[in-house]
């Protein structure tokens, strides 16, 4: 009886385990967040100053879910003769954690996000940010080829990031000025924008 009640107190106590461990997964994945939005957009200065008429990358987390699953498995088992008794426990703990990922394809948004990132990396470049040929020991950074780029200013680089994701959450039609882009006809040429 003794064994009984030791193998539903452990299996209690490993279910309290899983969900303080559920609890601690959703918090370091929601701080994964900023963590995310620094590597992208440092990635993208990065790139913009090694290759200026780059096409920028950019995407949101629209959903992520983190899961814990644990098991238990108690043995018991009594052999007759000789006699023979062995208890066994055993158990497994499995950690998923997923992001669902939408990647901004609109030429609009894109576009907008092109200019700020131009901006950013150029004329702006040396009062917000430093760069090197490696990372640096601490702190975020973004890198494109042999090009690392980290924020000097990092509350400058915030606002940034706040401006690049409300030029990719605000529908280009709502702006005011939208003009609708013209849509190439085949064999003409566009002029690029400015």
């Amino acid at each position: 009886m003794g064994r009984v009640f030791f193998l539903i107190s452990v299996s209690l106590a490993l279910a309290s385990c899983a969900t303080s461990e559920l609890r601690d997964m959703s918090a370091d994945q929601a701080a994964t967040v900023t963590d995310f939005e620094y590597r992208m957009v440092l990635d993208n200065i990065a790139m913009f100053r090694a290759q200026p008429a780059s096409l920028p990358w950019h995407v949101t987390l629209s959903a992520g879910t983190a899961q814990v699953d644990e098991s238990v498995n108690p043995s018991f088992s009594y052999a007759w003769s000789p006699v023979t008794r062995t208890l066994g426990l055993s158990g497994t703990a499995d950690v998923t954690v997923n992001w669902t990922l939408q990647p901004v394809t609109n030429d609009e948004q894109l576009g907008a996000l092109r200019d700020a990132y131009r901006n950013a990396a150029g004329r702006d470049f040396s009062q917000i940010f430093e760069e090197g040929s490696a990372a640096p020991s601490s702190g975020p950074y973004g890198h494109y080829g042999s090009e690392y780029v980290w924020p000097k200013d990092f509350d400058r680089f915030v606002q940034l990031i706040l401006a690049l994701n409300h030029t990719i959450l605000i529908h280009p039609a709502d702006e005011p000025g939208f003009k609708p882009a013209v849509r190439p006809t085949p064999g003409v040429a566009l002029t690029p924008r400015h």
